[in-house]
């Protein structure tokens, strides 16, 4: 892709990933526990998570900011 401002410039329309939480949960996120400890603990579930946005077609991956 061309840089973003180029891209938006000319009126594509840019798709960014979805729902990180729920992905998270259904990658192994134990009920009730804090996102922050488990994800330092279990870092690949997120790249995962990015990864499978990237190939299902998203433009743009948003930092991890579930907790």
């Amino acid at each position: 892709m061309d840089d973003i401002v180029s891209t938006l410039k000319a009126g594509r329309v840019l798709v960014a990933d979805g729902a990180m939480g729920t992905m998270l949960q259904s990658a192994g996120l134990p009920s009730g526990m804090p996102p922050e400890a488990w994800l330092l603990e279990n870092p690949d579930p997120v790249r995962d998570v990015h990864t499978a946005y990237l190939d299902a077609g998203a433009d743009l991956i948003l930092t991890c900011t579930f907790g």
